[in-house]
């Protein structure tokens, strides 16, 4: 998996990757590229690949990991923690789970608690509804 970003780069290039491997991840129809491990991405395959090597924490959602490739160079890791959609009890889970405490709710007050005692809400003091 990394020989190919090896081919490409050297200890002065900057690969940057997008995403988020705690949500929707690839979808595999191939029975090949499931045999090859493409059902996990490659951010997420590095994310675990790193942690293994216990980087450090150095700022809040950014974590400084050992290069899987190149010694002595380091890989930065930024999650973007700042989210401008959710209500706290929506974002409360994940950020527990997932984001080890890193997220902060950035929404709008006005926006997310626009419908609070809505008759579609079942509980008029939290913002969900399942159907």
């Amino acid at each position: 998996m990394f020989v190919s970003v090896k081919a490409l780069a050297d200890t002065v290039t900057n690969i940057v990757l997008s995403g988020d491997p705690k949500q929707l991840g690839p979808i595999i129809r191939s029975g090949i590229a499931y045999k090859l491990g493409l059902e996990i991405s490659y951010l997420e395959q590095l994310m675990a690949r790193s942690a293994e090597r216990l980087g450090k924490k150095v700022g809040f959602g950014i974590y400084l990991l050992p290069h899987p490739i190149f010694v002595d160079s380091w890989i930065s890791i930024v999650k973007s923690v700042q989210n401008f959609r959710s209500h706290e009890a929506i974002l409360r889970f994940p950020n527990e789970h997932f984001y080890e405490g890193d997220l902060i709710r950035r929404a709008p007050s006005q926006d997310i608690n626009a419908y609070f005692g809505s008759f579609y809400l079942p509980n008029k003091k939290l913002p969900i509804v399942f159907k």
